[in-house]
């Protein structure tokens, strides 16, 4: 079920503001904040307003249009990626956090990445490494594309005679 994702997202923002708040203080004006997937850059986009924080850098969807700002980030606060990604993009990664919520339930930020990163900026420079970064929905820059064809999954016997977004919705549910 999807519903363990609606929770948490005012915690998981304020834990990343208590990582920038960490770093010492002429480093926090250069920090960006690079994350995996578009329930991240949502929650840190509308919560993170209020800890002082930058936009979600990301290359998710359509967040990989609005690039990775101006001035370029020289500190990344890195959430929803793995620590061997981290390690094959960008320089001097450390260990910062955990996401967490107050009803201890697991979900994805906590269960399937929980790991939240500082690093330098990306190894092969902002501009080189963007154009490779762009990705959809849940596939992964540095793994096997898991692009689902909706279209296809809602149009499947199960879901054929139902509306389009209740069938998505069944074949969605289906596919996970």
């Amino acid at each position: 079920t999807a519903l363990p994702d609606e929770i948490g997202w005012p915690e998981f923002v304020s834990t990343i503001a208590q990582v920038r708040d960490s770093l010492p203080a002429d480093q926090r004006s250069k920090v960006g904040i690079l994350a995996g997937n578009y329930g991240e850059v949502g929650a840190i986009d509308l919560f993170g307003e209020r800890f002082g924080l930058p936009r979600a850098i990301s290359g998710v969807n359509s967040s990989w249009e609005r690039g990775y700002g101006d001035p370029l980030p020289e500190i990344v606060i890195v959430t929803g990626f793995s620590q061997q990604f981290v390690e094959d993009h960008f320089a001097a990664c450390r260990l910062a956090a955990h996401p967490w919520n107050f009803y201890n339930i697991e979900n994805e930020e906590t269960f399937e990445h929980p790991d939240i990163f500082v690093c330098g900026a990306p190894l092969q420079g902002w501009p080189d490494f963007w154009k490779t970064f762009q990705f959809f929905a849940q596939s992964r820059p540095s793994g096997t594309p898991a692009v689902v064809d909706v279209r296809a999954l809602a149009s499947a016997p199960a879901c054929s005679s139902l509306p389009f977004g209740i069938a998505l919705v069944f074949a969605w549910a289906a596919h996970k």
